[in-house]
Order: structure tokens, then C-alpha cells, then sequence
């Protein structure tokens, strides 16, 4: 039975590593073609190499999404070359790594700078991809931003 992404074209920020990493290896085992955005150029570049090399459809792209412009001329690439967004999935995140200190307070872990480049992160994918997603949707009258259907 073929898998409901066969066929789609998905687009994974944060997919280089971690959860990002396993769900774009998951979406191009079942069929998907993947673009896996990520900050990390190198560790995007392997992942793509070996799932291609088992025959999946993959992209790597270099992509900060707190950069609004970036995250979007990086969709819209995916659109161009791809002919179409079926899936977006905002994985990227921020990590800290080191030794816990039990003495942190609740204001160390949200810091203005942390959770506003999180938020500032959500805010640009959800308010760029939108615009390439329904530009597709014409069997659902769904029109790019400030049309509407005639």
C-alpha cells in the first residue's frame, strides 16, 4: 500500500539533526521528496547524500528561518523546483548544552533573546509559507494573499 506522502513534497526546517533529522528520513522512505533546511550546511548535505543514495528525492538548503527574507526565497525555491509545497514542518530550534545548575531561575531559560528568536522563528515560517501553499489551492478557491477568487 503506498504511503499517504508518496508523491509530496515536504519541507523540514531543522531537519539536519535530531526529530528534524528522523522526520525527514521517514517522509523520503515513504515516498516524499524532502527539503531539509537547515543552518547546519554540512550535517543538511549528508543526511540529503545518504538518503538519496537509497533512492528518496532530497534537498539540502542552507536556511536561518529567524531571517524572513532567507526563509522565504528558500521556499520559494522549493516551489520552483519542486512545482509545489504538500508539507511544512517547523522543526528548528534553539539547544543549550552544558552542565545543569539547579540554582537557574524560570528568567535564565526565558530570556528576551532565547524565546524572542523562537517566537521571532514561528512568526516568519507561518507568515511567509502560507502565500506559497495557496497558491496551489485553486481546486479549494483559496487564493494568494489579497486576491480572491473570481
Amino acid at each position: 500500500m503506498p504511503s499517504s506522502v508518496s508523491g509530496k513534497v515536504a519541507f523540514v526546517t531543522g531537519g539536519a539533526s535530531g526529530i528534524g533529522a528522523a522526520l525527514s528520513t521517514e517522509l523520503s522512505n515513504g515516498g516524499a521528496e524532502v527539503w531539509i533546511a537547515d543552518r547546519q550546511t554540512g550535517r543538511a548535505q549528508e543526511l540529503a547524500q545518504h538518503l538519496r543514495d537509497g533512492g528518496a528525492k532530497v534537498h539540502a538548503i542552507q536556511l536561518d528561518v529567524r531571517d524572513a527574507c532567507a526563509f522565504e526565497g528558500a521556499v520559494a525555491n522549493a516551489v520552483h523546483k519542486s512545482g509545489r509545497l504538500a508539507y511544512l514542518f517547523n522543526n528548528a530550534g534553539i539547544g543549550a548544552s552544558g552542565e545543569f545548575d539547579p540554582i537557574m531561575t524560570k528568567s535564565h531559560f526565558c530570556s528576551e533573546s532565547t524565546s524572542s528568536r523562537l517566537q521571532k522563528s514561528d512568526f516568519v515560517v507561518f507568515r511567509s509559507a502560507p502565500r506559497r501553499f495557496t497558491a496551489k489551492l485553486d481546486r479549494c478557491k483559496v487564493r494568494p494573499h489579497g486576491q480572491h477568487p473570481g
